[in-house]
């Protein structure tokens, strides 16, 4: 059996191809990218793209209600019920409504291809998930190890219904604690250089 375990370099771009190519199938092959999540992380990322805050309600009002009214992002309901617009579009953190700036930017506003980049974050729980265990000592150099680690990154339940099935942000916020984890688990030289990782990375 174990004449079919991969070095462990080679293992791991294998699990990144695998992860990047079963969740571009499965989003290039449906038709449900109108879901209500994505579409407020669209609009969130309009309005950064155009440069209006989406915490400041009085600010750029005139431009804030183009925004809201030129059927980009949101639903109809938006047009007409401006509050909860602004509750929603409002509803994430600073560094999320900037991440959603930067793929509606890269993107254009392509739903699909928004569908793709967000789907990038079960590569960076793939990645993170390999460094974590690599700080804390598993080679992952055996067949049993690999396939374990196989079937927990490429077909966890959880990670496909809320990333792939339901376009969310989930992975992200998931590899960036496991990368934190695998930071404070690696032991270094330069300790002020990785307690800024660490900061940076939990920030």
């Amino acid at each position: 059996m174990e004449r079919f375990c991969f070095k462990p370099g080679t293992f791991f771009w294998l699990i990144v191809i695998l992860v990047a190519a079963s969740r571009a199938a499965v989003i290039l092959t449906s038709h449900d990218d109108a879901q209500i999540d994505l579409s407020i992380y669209q609009e969130v990322g309009q309005l950064v793209v155009n440069g209006v805050d989406p915490y400041d309600f009085a600010k750029d009002r005139a431009r804030r209600a183009g925004l809201r009214m030129d059927g980009h992002g949101v639903g109809d309901w938006a047009r007409t019920e401006e509050a909860a617009y602004n509750f929603y579009v409002s509803g994430n953190p600073p560094g999320s409504s900037a991440f959603y700036g930067l793929i509606e930017w890269a993107t254009q506003g392509d739903l699909r291809l928004w569908r793709l980049a967000l789907a990038l974050g079960d590569v960076a729980i793939a990645a993170a998930a390999f460094l974590l265990l690599r700080a804390c000592g598993a080679r992952l150099d055996h067949a049993n190890d690999q396939r374990l680690f196989g079937l927990a990154v490429v077909f966890y339940p959880s990670s496909i219904y809320w990333g792939l099935v339901r376009a969310e942000d989930k992975q992200f916020e998931t590899a960036l604690l496991l990368l934190v984890a695998a930071l404070l688990t690696r032991e270094t030289r330069f300790p002020k250089v990785l307690a800024a990782m660490i900061g940076l990375a939990f920030s």
